[in-house]
C-alpha cells in the first residue's frame, strides 16, 4: 500500500469534519511493549446503541451475529455496569448519550509505527486547519472541601482494611467554542501517552490522553 505523506493524526483530522462516527487509536510512535499500531475508523456500516429504555440497532439483520463480521469498537459507560450486576448509582440528570455504543467498521486502516507501514483502506486525505478551541466558565461539579472530605473517608477504609485503592474522580464543567479536536491535539503534545484516542459518535466527542488501557 502507498505510504501517504500525512502521519496517522493528520489523516485522522482529514476525515474528522466529514464522518459522524470516527475513532482514532493513538500511539503516537513505536515503543516497546505495546506502543506500536495507531487505528483509525469511520462510517460504521452497522451499529447498536443502548439507552437507558431503549436498544437502537441500525445495519443489524441478527444481533448475535453482530460482531463476526468486521472490527467493532465501541465503548461501555460505567452506568452499564447496573446491567451486569446488582449495583445503583446516585441519581443525575442524563446526559443523553448512550450507555453502550458498538460499531462496526469495515472502514478501517493501521499504521506500524515500527515498520512505517499502513494497512487496511485508507481515506482520501485533504487536511483543513481545525478551528481554534476556547474555554470559558470553568468549574468544579464539587467543592475543594467536599473532595478533601472524601479522600479522608478513603483513607480511612484504606486504613480500616475495607479496600486497597480508590479512584476520586470529579467533574469539570465549562463552555466552549471551537473544535475538539484542537484541545486533543494539544493533549497529545504535553502528554504523549500510549492509550490515546479521539471518539467521535455523534453529538459524543471524547478527548482522551489514557497511559493506560482503562479510560
Amino acid at each position: 500500500m502507498k505510504k501517504p505523506s500525512l502521519s496517522p493524526w493528520q489523516v485522522y483530522q482529514s476525515i474528522y469534519s466529514s464522518c459522524d462516527v470516527s475513532f482514532f487509536l493513538d500511539s503516537i510512535t513505536y515503543q516497546k511493549p505495546n506502543q506500536r499500531y495507531s487505528l483509525i475508523g469511520w462510517d460504521p456500516e452497522a451499529e447498536l446503541a443502548l439507552s437507558e429504555k431503549d436498544l437502537n440497532a441500525a445495519g443489524v439483520k441478527k444481533i448475535r451475529d453482530f460482531g463476526s463480521k468486521g472490527f467493532v469498537f465501541g465503548y461501555f459507560g460505567y452506568e452499564a455496569a447496573a446491567l451486569f450486576d446488582r449495583v445503583s448509582f446516585r441519581s443525575k440528570k442524563s446526559a443523553g448519550y448512550p450507555v453502550v455504543y458498538l460499531g462496526r467498521f469495515k472502514n478501517l486502516c493501521r499504521y506500524d509505527h515500527k515498520l512505517k507501514k499502513w494497512s487496511g483502506r485508507l481515506p482520501e486525505a485533504s487536511l483543513s486547519a481545525p478551528k481554534e478551541f476556547n474555554l470559558q466558565s470553568f468549574r468544579s461539579e464539587i467543592s475543594k472541601s467536599d473532595f478533601i472530605r472524601n479522600v479522608r473517608r478513603a483513607k480511612k477504609y484504606i486504613e480500616a482494611g475495607d479496600i486497597y485503592q480508590a479512584n476520586l474522580s470529579q467533574k469539570f464543567l465549562f463552555k466552549y467554542s471551537g473544535s475538539p479536536i484542537v484541545i486533543y491535539d494539544r493533549l497529545r503534545s504535553i502528554n504523549p501517552s500510549p492509550f490515546s484516542s479521539f471518539i467521535k459518535i455523534r453529538g459524543l466527542e471524547v478527548a482522551s490522553s489514557s497511559p493506560e488501557r482503562l479510560v
